[in-house]
């Protein structure tokens, strides 16, 4: 099994298995756009990797939650009407604005499947904790996580992918239950751009600690550090020398691609009860 996961900045994936290509979280404005999120603004850092005309090439959208660092209004008005739509529950409204008919909204712990002639996808929402401090939790909302399983043949691929989330006690639960080959990671240690407000809410993602955390404690497992440098509240910045002793982490530049080849089989059952 082959396929390439390609890093397009901020929390924005294209992942390829054969003629099946997904994004996640898709976002389009230009570098020096100022977003304003609720009680803070934000500035993007980072020019797009990709733009509205790429996206029509994708088969599967991926999304975790509404919030404009993860779903933009050019990339929202771009999203092609032909493709496939998982999201979390909170976004059926602004998806059906837009016409969107092709779409299924999962809960944590609930699956999606699709079957071509050589090749699998199935993607299993779980849950997220996107503020230290719970008592904040509704107003910073949530969203989901997802677990991608690749098949191809008797071979299999499990991307755990965290979404907006701290890793608590119920991710390491999913993480333990899963056994992914590869963790992508929203780290930058996220925070709301004031003072007042960060400290009512804590962090929002995680951090080098939790990527060093997650290294050590799943050694076999590949982490993958994204929605890192692209806006101005994500405060962490990475590089090769923050890592040096930890060899499972594998850190990418926006728009670089990192082609995966599986040989072995998994034998584990999927999905996983939890």
């Amino acid at each position: 099994m082959k396929f390439s996961i390609e890093w397009l900045g901020g929390a924005t994936l294209r992942i390829k298995l054969k003629e099946t290509t997904l994004m996640v979280d898709p976002i389009l404005s230009p570098k020096g756009k100022v977003f304003a999120f609720r009680g803070f603004d934000s500035t993007r850092t980072d020019e797009s990797k990709f733009n509205a005309e790429d996206m029509k090439e994708i088969s599967i959208f991926l999304l975790t939650h509404g919030h404009e660092d993860h779903l933009d209004k050019p990339a929202l008005e771009s999203l092609p009407r032909d493709s496939f739509y998982i999201h979390h529950g909170s976004m059926r409204k602004i998806l059906r604005s837009r016409g969107l008919k092709s779409r299924k909204a999962l809960r944590p712990g609930k699956s999606w499947s699709q079957d071509w002639e050589d090749h699998r996808i199935t993607v299993t929402a779980v849950p997220t904790r996107h503020c230290a401090n719970r008592a904040m939790s509704p107003l910073v909302q949530g969203g989901n996580g997802y677990i991608l399983h690749l098949w191809e043949g008797e071979l299999d691929y499990r991307i755990y992918i965290s979404g907006d989330s701290l890793m608590t006690a119920a991710q390491l639960k999913w993480i333990d239950k899963v056994k992914p080959q590869l963790i992508i990671l929203n780290a930058g240690a996220a925070y709301p751009g004031t003072k007042k407000l960060a400290r009512m809410t804590g962090r929002l993602t995680c951090n080098k600690k939790d990527i060093q955390y997650l290294a050590e404690k799943y050694p076999n497992t590949r982490i993958l550090p994204v929605h890192w440098g692209a806006f101005s509240h994500y405060r962490e910045q990475y590089d090769e020398m923050n890592f040096m002793r930890v060899e499972n982490v594998r850190l990418l530049e926006p728009g670089e691609i990192w082609e995966i080849e599986k040989t072995q089989r998994q034998n584990t059952q999927y999905p996983p009860e939890i």
